[in-house]
């Protein structure tokens, strides 16, 4: 008897064989393979690398279930709480953003806690050079 095919991506329809060259596979972007028999089962948090304005909450499916959008690019950083709020680290431009042109990309930021409909409660300042 033979093995039921491997499932490409979400948005690929059902039925679709999965690449099985690894080197061809790689070179695609995106969701690439998803066989829901190996997976676990449960949620992913992300944000897309095209669009740092936003944080999505996708099912095993591929389908957006949550989105928080944001007023400006997020940090590096992100997590839900306890309370299902999302925990992130935000990008702050200020005076400090000019002092030499590599510097935005290390300098420190917020920590913020975004509530369901994108709003923010006490964003916590970090310090621009780490311990």
């Amino acid at each position: 008897m033979a093995a039921a095919p491997l499932t490409a991506g979400a948005g690929d329809g059902p039925g679709k064989a999965m690449e099985q060259t690894t080197f061809r596979r790689i070179l695609d972007t995106g969701l690439t393979g998803h066989d829901p028999r190996q997976a676990e089962q449960g949620y992913v948090l992300f944000s897309p690398m095209n669009d740092l304005n936003q944080t999505l909450i996708i099912d095993m499916a591929g389908e957006v279930v949550h989105r928080w959008q944001h007023g400006e690019n997020i940090g590096l950083f992100g997590s839900l709480n306890t309370r299902g709020n999302l925990y992130m680290g935000a990008k702050m431009k200020d005076e400090a953003s000019d002092l030499f042109q590599i510097w935005p990309a290390f300098k420190g930021g917020q920590i913020r806690e975004a509530l369901p409909p994108a709003r923010c409660c006490g964003p916590t300042p970090t310090p621009a050079e780490p311990d």
